[in-house]
């Protein structure tokens, strides 16, 4: 076979890399021959037929669609562009990509650094609902008929454009088509071995179903949260009544997110001319705490009706709490409450005092002196007989008496330290004995902030404090 431009020279066949070449000795020339001879090296004649040097070997290496004969384009696949270097390194691209996108559940998108589609699969046509002839015409038209099917196109494709001049390594967003489709997108840009840009490829997931399931499910949660919330309420009194004599304050926050009903609870009712207040904490959470709470606000206001003694109060209480136990029932239940009955005298209100399990109350004297108001005693509902004492004080004009939960006194900050007695005395501290609304909620701020603003455990505070007398 001649050489083409030297007409009278015969190529010589030779074979560098397992690759068959054509060698003029004329014009130095190699030829490949793919169907028709295809020059890829250009000599003059004084050059010599010398052996690459190793960079010139590691890149056609790294090129093997131009020099390796196992390359995936074959010969008769060749059409005129494919005969250029761009034009076979795209077509290697597209046929080494194509089985790997059609088995992906996603759809999925190549594309060249000059816009040119390497490849794609079936899904990426579905989820765009686009035809195979468009996706021919390159990323541009792509990008123009996608504008058509987002809600701003012109976003959308200042978004794309801007991720082809940066080229980022990863690239994660949700696009929201017309049609209700959602599509969670990825972007990763393409690199040989030696780091060299090659293009950008995007995948697409339908993602619609979870999404949808998503928002039930955070639609369900509000509606719990509401329920919670509302069936709360209603273990609290609605609002606190007015007491001649004495100002009453109460705070009430919820554990977290305060999506599930807590235990912790409150309440004052009069019995004749006596006031009641009752602060407690039943175990547990949700429906069940809920039961427990309902069942000793009730009855502790039957038994202070038959009996106002806060001891004798928690007794029945306790024997109430063990009758509600099913037969071979082994689900704990237990309350701690603080039990007050306060009665209007001369000289002041007589306080009568009892706590079942309870942290004790606070006594503040108009002084500055302060008092525990009361022994802890048993714990409801757990034994048959429950060692509840009352203890009788006279509060004076000036004087408080400060009841709060084991949420506030237990919160725990990031070191694993708890607020205890004396973050409680701290924020009595802060105001004093001079209001019952400004201590109650300097109590729940201070105990909140300790614990970095989220409450671990239900709170709950009640402040009762002796005006001057009429």
């Amino acid at each position: 076979m001649n050489c083409p431009p030297c007409t009278d020279s015969t190529l010589v066949m030779t074979e560098r890399s397992g690759v068959e070449i054509d060698y003029c000795p004329t014009c130095r020339g190699v030829w490949l021959d793919r169907g028709e001879l295809v020059k890829i090296i250009e000599r003059s004649a004084s050059d010599t037929m010398q052996p690459r040097r190793s960079d010139e070997r590691n890149d056609r290496d790294r090129r093997p669609d131009r020099y390796d004969s196992r390359s995936s384009a074959r010969d008769d696949d060749w059409d005129d562009d494919d005969r250029s270097s761009d034009g076979r390194r795209k077509k290697r691209k597209r046929e080494s990509l194509g089985p790997l996108f059609e088995a992906s559940i996603d759809g999925i998108l190549a594309v060249d650094v000059d816009g040119t589609v390497l490849a794609h699969n079936q899904r990426f046509l579905e989820l765009w609902g686009l035809d195979a002839a468009l996706i021919d015409g390159g990323d541009h038209a792509f990008l123009e008929a996608a504008m058509e099917k987002v809600p701003d196109g012109p976003a959308f494709v200042a978004g794309v454009l801007a991720a082809y001049d940066r080229r980022p390594a990863h690239v994660q967003d949700e696009l929201i088509l017309l049609n209700g489709i959602v599509l969670d997108r990825h972007g990763s840009r393409l690199d040989d071995a030696d780091g060299t840009f090659l293009g950008f490829a995007w995948s697409f997931r339908d993602v619609s179903a979870a999404r949808a399931h998503q928002a039930e499910i955070e639609a369900a949660g509000e509606r719990f949260a509401a329920l919670a919330k509302t069936l709360q309420q209603s273990l609290l009194p609605p609002r606190l009544p007015s007491l001649t004599g004495i100002q009453l304050a109460a705070r009430y926050h919820p554990a977290f997110t305060g999506i599930d009903v807590g235990g912790d609870f409150y309440d004052v009712f009069a019995v004749g001319a006596d006031w009641v207040l009752v602060v407690g904490d039943v175990c547990g959470k949700g429906a069940e705490a809920a039961a427990i709470t309902a069942l000793v606000r009730h009855t502790v206001r039957a038994a202070a009706m038959h009996d106002p003694d806060p001891a004798t109060t928690l007794a029945e209480l306790n024997v109430a709490m063990l009758a509600s136990l099913e037969p071979n029932d082994d689900v704990i239940r237990f309350a701690t409450v603080c039990c007050i009955t306060l009665r209007p005298s001369p000289q002041g209100v007589v306080a009568d005092i009892a706590c079942g399990g309870h942290p004790p109350p606070v006594i503040l004297r108009a002084d500055g002196g302060r008092e525990v108001g009361a022994p802890n005693g048993t714990l409801i509902g757990v034994l048959d007989v429950v060692d509840v004492t009352t203890r009788t004080t006279l509060l004076r004009p000036g004087d408080s008496i400060v009841v709060v939960t084991d949420g506030v006194l237990e919160a725990r900050d990031d070191a694993g330290r708890f607020f205890g007695e004396a973050g409680l005395s701290s924020a009595i501290d802060v105001v004093g004995g001079g209001d019952a609304l400004a201590l109650s909620e300097e109590i729940e701020r201070q105990a909140l902030a300790f614990q970095g603003g989220l409450a671990k455990d239900d709170i709950a505070i009640l402040v009762a404090r002796i005006e001057d007398l009429p």
